[in-house]
């Protein structure tokens, strides 16, 4: 019996939720560590504060997803522009 494979090889989770929104911009969200810290998504248990990375990418789409559809629907705003809207955000923060 042989297992199902789990990712495509040479494309993590960031990469392919890049690739998956720019066919589907209104649908699917950018996983990025900038917007997952606006959405105060990253704590002890998936990231890494020291170096700055993201573990347990995986873990934290669904919550992505949740919050930016939330936030889209409160705030008459597209999942594009809700997701640019926290990438600048996090970027002008980290100046």
């Amino acid at each position: 019996m042989t297992s199902t494979p789990k990712k495509i090889d040479g494309f993590n989770v960031s990469r392919l939720s890049a690739l998956l929104h720019s066919y589907f911009p209104n649908l699917i969200p950018i996983i990025d560590r900038r917007v997952l810290s606006a959405l105060d998504l990253l704590n002890a248990e998936n990231f890494y504060e020291k170096t700055g990375q993201v573990k347990k990418w995986d873990t934290l789409y669904a919550s992505l997803t949740r919050k930016t559809t939330e936030t889209a629907k409160e705030t008459k705003k597209t999942i594009r522009e809700i997701d640019r809207d926290l990438f600048i955000q996090e970027m002008i923060k980290s100046f």
